[in-house]
């Protein structure tokens, strides 16, 4: 997840202080116009799971 670089690296002392960081860092992505880097392809996914 993308949040693991912002959250982890302590303690969050409650769930308030949790949702109010996580709403600005969400915020703050938004803003960005940040995009996710797919690493897979439809081909590479198709022949992964052909057999299910």
């Amino acid at each position: 997840m993308v949040e693991e670089g912002q959250c982890l690296k302590r303690r969050t002392p409650d769930i308030e202080t949790m949702e109010r960081e996580l709403n600005a860092w969400q915020n703050a992505r938004n803003e960005q116009r940040a995009r996710i880097n797919w690493r897979f392809t439809m081909k590479r996914t198709s022949g992964k799971f052909k057999n299910h």
